[in-house]
């Protein structure tokens, strides 16, 4: 893992942070003649959020953060069978165990394809590529199987939508403005 975050792969990532500063630059000259205010926190957000799925998978992928975000809001409530786990019947009923069982193999398929996008790609090194160059050279003590490949993904994901999260709820915290429904 060192060798992924050495200064000179940290620099192999800088033509991808040029490029989206770059767009969010051109979105703020095309707004900028416009009368309504630009939303500079959504802008900085669909910055990082591209920039960190470009250099972990790649390319932007906007199916999975909504994926995410929907998990997300599926797993926020309080489910009636939480608080009886012995009780079989309850996960049937509520019907969250069969939501998160289609939201995995959703997730599942899209990571799939990342992965097969990113075996046959010959583009610039990101983690995927790295993740799967160090499961075939096969010098570590414990394999790498594609589905501890496909985790790995799965956490990177979930810190983009984290981050996401984070730069709300610090926007709402430090926001003089009342919240209103």
């Amino acid at each position: 893992m060192s060798e992924f975050l050495s200064v000179k792969k940290v620099q192999s990532f800088s033509p991808i942070r040029e490029e989206e500063a770059a767009r969010v630059i051109q979105t703020i000259n095309s707004s900028a003649g416009a009368s309504a205010p630009i939303n500079f926190r959504a802008m900085v957000n669909s910055l990082l959020t591209t920039f960190l799925s470009r250099a972990a998978f790649g390319a932007y992928q906007p199916e999975i953060s909504s994926l995410v975000t929907k998990s997300i809001g599926v797993l926020d409530g309080i489910d009636i069978a939480d608080m009886f786990p012995s009780f079989k019947p309850l996960h049937f009923i509520s019907g969250l165990k069969a939501t998160l069982v289609k939201m995995h193999e959703q997730i599942d398929v899209i990571l799939d394809k990342i992965v097969k996008e990113n075996q046959s790609n010959e583009g610039g090194e990101n983690v995927v590529k790295f993740l799967l160059r160090v499961q075939q050279s096969s010098t570590l003590e414990t394999p790498i199987a594609i589905h501890n490949v496909k985790a790995s993904m799965w956490v990177s994901i979930s810190a983009i939508v984290l981050l996401k999260l984070y730069n709300t709820f610090k926007f709402l915290a430090t926001s003089s403005k009342p919240i209103r429904h």
